[in-house]
């Protein structure tokens, strides 16, 4: 990743800050004349598709601080010698800038949705949801002293979307995808993402994007004020043109340049002498929006195709493993028919909120960030208490083809 990027102008610094089972750290770069800081986040786990758990929240809080630290240091140098009147350094020569970013790769999920399954605890929950508010409005509090910049790729869901949006700016490439999937399961964010969607975008943007877990493309995130720029990525390695024992490589250099080109292009994004965000326009019209929500949050279509796929699974045999694996993903396509759907306790629980706070403007949002990020992440922890949060989580972690359709009655 850093080579293209040094090549560049780019020159990193030995790591501020290592996580102890390797999910987050802090890296100091100097580019364009200007130094700051990579913050960087990976789930270790190569089974977890860089979900969001909760050691990986403890690694990012403690990055933040060996950040938060050194920023604080760096001012109180400068004052101690304007105090002093002896020399001091310009302005431009103190960090001005973060890149919040991840590793390159096809998926990234949310937080670790094994954590919310069965009866799960609650406590730990709301802990995981709160250090995740803490962050959020850590990291604001910085926006008036650095350029924070957040990069996106791949297809990403939930907390892999609420993360970056910690940053005031951005950049993904051309294939990347994000979807807001809680609702789906009977949740909705809990690390700030409706607050955040309210920030960068519109307030009906916000809900469509919260209450309808829909995946945004790259160019409506660019229209809806996600990100303010593009970079265009390639077609990747093609798994069935390429002989078996070659695409681990291949895979491994397409990554490679993708993730130093978006490196690139949020570096120049941070050292930009002036930033300009267009307003962002709004993705579809609230009578479409509010159609599709009152579909999709109907049980009774998704109750018949329930009932038809355990009558099917009931006529199996007991150690047809192959028919049932077919049956599974029979359900998963005609679900996706359907449209997935959507707890009506979870989309209410998104509509009340933006509601709520959407007549505020993003300098009283700011000013009232915690407090409203607080009230989020309750919201999430009156709906994991929920039987809708039991069906929808069970829908995606179990093998009963019949249970992997959520019915939200």
């Amino acid at each position: 990743m850093h080579a293209s990027a040094l090549s560049a102008g780019a020159e990193f610094g030995p790591a501020l800050y290592t996580g102890p089972q390797g999910y987050a750290s802090l890296t100091p770069v100097s580019f364009s004349g200007r130094s700051g800081f990579l913050l960087h986040y990976r789930n270790p786990d190569p089974r977890k598709l860089h979900a969001v758990d909760s050691q990986g929240m403890r690694e990012l809080s403690e990055a933040l601080a060996a950040l938060e630290s050194t920023v604080a240091a760096g001012d109180a140098l400068v004052a101690s010698a304007v105090a002093s009147g002896e020399p001091h350094p310009e302005a431009d020569e103190l960090a001005s800038f973060c890149v919040i970013h991840g590793d390159y790769d096809p998926v990234h999920a949310g937080a670790d949705i094994t954590e919310f399954a069965g009866d799960p605890d609650y406590s730990a929950i709301h802990q995981h949801m709160l250090r995740g508010v803490d962050i959020d409005t850590r990291i604001k509090k910085l926006w008036p002293r650095l350029r924070t910049v957040g990069v996106y790729c791949g297809e990403r869901f939930g907390g892999s979307v609420e993360w970056p949006m910690f940053a005031q700016w951005a950049v993904c490439d051309s294939r990347t995808r994000i979807q807001y999937s809680e609702v789906q399961l009977g949740i909705v964010p809990g690390w700030d993402g409706i607050l955040n969607s309210l920030l960068h975008s519109t307030p009906l943007n916000a809900e469509y994007m919260c209450a309808t877990g829909n995946p945004l493309t790259a160019q409506q995130m660019f229209s809806a004020g996600f990100v303010q720029g593009i970079v265009d990525a390639p077609a990747p390695p093609d798994r069935a043109a390429i002989p078996p024992e070659e695409y681990p490589q291949a895979w491994k250099h397409y990554a490679a340049q993708r993730q130093a080109e978006l490196l690139l292009a949020a570096l120049t994004l941070a050292c930009s002498a002036e930033l300009h965000r267009p307003q962002a326009q709004d993705l579809v019209s609230p009578e479409a929006m509010h159609e599709e929500i009152r579909r999709r949050s109907r049980y009774e279509a998704y109750a018949a195709l329930r009932d038809q796929i355990a009558a099917e699974a009931a006529a199996l045999a007991p150690a047809d493993a192959e028919g049932l694996k077919a049956l599974n993903r029979k359900a998963a396509a005609e679900v996706a028919k359907l449209g997935k759907p959507l707890a009506p306790l979870a989309v209410s629980g998104v509509q009340d909120f933006i509601e709520r706070w959407r007549g505020l403007d993003n300098e009283e949002l700011l000013s009232r960030f915690h407090e409203i990020g607080t009230e989020e992440a309750a919201l999430i922890d009156r709906l994991m208490q929920t039987e809708h949060r039991r069906v929808g989580v069970n829908a995606v972690l179990s093998k009963n083809p019949a249970e992997r359709v959520a019915v939200f009655d």
